[in-house]
């Protein structure tokens, strides 16, 4: 698991994206929503990723975060 998590921020950087951005899109693969053993018939999971960075502002805040990173050590 450590090891495809690493990979994913690699392609990201690579990509220059942030890696949620990277991590939401696989998700949203539906012809893909097949585990070991299992079909997904109710994948929620995009749009609790899309919830959740509404919710907690998460664009905003990473504008915050970059505009701070910018003007400080």
């Amino acid at each position: 698991m450590f090891v495809i998590e690493y990979v994913l921020d690699d392609i990201a950087r690579k990509l220059g994206q942030i890696r949620s951005t990277c991590g939401a899109r696989t998700l949203r693969h539906t012809e893909r929503n097949v585990t070991p053993g299992m079909t997904v018939e109710d994948n929620v999971a995009p749009a609790i990723v899309d919830q959740l960075a509404v919710s907690s502002r998460y664009r905003e805040r990473r504008a915050a975060i970059r505009a701070w990173n910018a003007i400080s050590r």
